[in-house]
């Protein structure tokens, strides 16, 4: 009969083998003959969707943070979306410069790439974590 690994499902090509040779897991003495233990796995597997960057993006341009929030961290979106009405705030009441429409554009440019980081590390990060559940 042939044996497969309980982690990662690997066909065994010695079937006294006490690690596998794919993932290097302990193997367990029973025999299987089917490979159901990884089978069973990918189906209860939970499901991951990306978060799309082009939402993230439109949601960020509308409402600065908000992209982050969509991301996933609440925190961080809400303290990039305070920090910007704070200093937009300030520029609009204190400096009163013909260069504060631009200030404020280049603050929302920062945004936009505060939450692109943002959706590519949590992407990534799930990535990661899909490809070491198997």
């Amino acid at each position: 009969m042939a044996k497969f690994c309980d982690k990662c499902g690997n066909k065994l090509k010695n079937e006294n083998a006490k690690f596998c040779d794919k993932c290097g897991s302990k193997i367990a003495n029973a025999t299987r003959s089917t490979n159901t233990t990884v089978n069973t796995q990918i189906n209860n597997a939970p499901i991951y969707k990306e978060k799309s960057m082009p939402i993230a993006l439109v949601l960020s341009l509308l409402l600065p943070g908000i992209g982050i929030v969509y991301a996933g961290d609440v925190a961080k979106g809400l303290a990039v979306f305070i920090g910007l009405v704070i200093i937009n705030f300030l520029l609009n009441t204190v400096l009163k410069s013909p260069i504060t429409p631009i200030l404020s554009i280049a603050l929302i440019i920062c945004s936009l790439y505060i939450t692109y980081e943002e959706v590519n590390a949590v992407n990534e990060e799930k990535r990661n974590m899909m490809r070491n559940q198997f």
